[in-house]
């Protein structure tokens, strides 16, 4: 519980920075920057919380690593 917690924490702390760093270079005038003012940071904060909680060796997220590796290589040997 505590790992997730830390992990959680550094997450979040990365997605606000990351939502502060956007806005304070790219803005929020358009659509497209107002949808990568919510997208980018909440897509970053996800894969840095996978990551850590998976160096952490909680079992559901080297389960999910795990799983979207195998359909990745499975994947790539099915093209022709």
């Amino acid at each position: 519980m505590g790992n997730c917690l830390g992990a959680a924490v550094v997450a979040g702390a990365v997605a606000w920075f990351a939502a502060r760093q956007w806005t304070e270079h790219l803005g929020h005038a358009t659509l497209w920057t107002r949808l990568g003012e919510v997208f980018v940071p909440m897509t970053v904060a996800s894969l840095i919380y996978i990551a850590l909680a998976a160096m952490l060796k909680v079992n559901p997220a080297r389960a999910l690593l795990a799983l979207l590796g195998s359909k990745f290589r499975s994947g790539r040997s099915d093209r022709i």
